[in-house]
């Protein structure tokens, strides 16, 4: 499920990306696939927050 406005998790601060371990990437793996996987996205991109993740990640749609 995708976290949207006006939910409050949207205001929790992040974690910043230190490295490229198996959690990130597992995190940005999932993003893509709910980027793919969504019927008529609003919005340009996903943010790790909306997907339940801390980590300071956001994936931007190329083709909006």
């Amino acid at each position: 499920m995708i976290v949207t406005v006006p939910n409050q998790v949207l205001r929790t601060p992040t974690k910043i990306v230190q490295e490229l371990d198996k959690k990130v990437l597992d995190t940005i793996a999932d993003m893509v696939a709910t980027l793919k996987a969504t019927q008529k996205p609003q919005g340009v991109g996903l943010a790790a927050t909306q997907i339940d993740s801390n980590l300071r990640i956001f994936l931007a749609r190329p083709d909006v």
